[in-house]
């Protein structure tokens, strides 16, 4: 859960048919607000917010059978929106489980990183410079 003001909050996670859920505070009751949530099973494990326009929410999604990628959304004040994020082309499993936003130009996401097999994982950082996330 992330918290701008009394009046503005968000909590995220999955629906049980493995859509994306993001619903927000408004100061009086929760209500579920529109998100993307490009393929089956996609979960939402983290959320941040720098200011009321620019929040980002960080997770997994299934990207092809059993490849599980990085799933980055982001609040711009009006709409959640998918933006590119990076995974590791030779992992099977990508996700990422939290997030801080230092500003708008700045935040860190981090998770893990998973081999074929599933027999080790490594940790996963990124990084927005404000333009783009990149691999850390």
């Amino acid at each position: 859960m992330a918290a701008v003001s009394a009046r503005r909050a968000w909590a995220v996670g999955n629906t049980l048919h493995g859509k994306t859920l993001i619903v927000r505070w408004n100061g009086t009751a929760w209500k579920r607000v529109r998100s993307p949530s490009p393929g089956v099973p996609d979960v939402l494990f983290g959320v941040a917010a720098a200011s009321a326009r620019s929040a980002w929410a960080v997770g997994s999604r299934n990207n092809a059978g059993s490849v599980v990628k990085t799933l980055i959304l982001h609040w711009n004040g009006i709409a959640w929106k998918r933006v590119p994020s990076p995974s590791r082309s030779d992992r099977i499993g990508d996700v990422l489980t939290a997030v801080a936003a230092a500003s708008a130009r700045s935040a860190w996401a981090v998770g893990y990183t998973a081999t074929s097999g599933g027999n080790s994982a490594r940790i996963l950082i990124v990084h927005w410079n404000g333009t783009a996330w990149k691999l850390s």
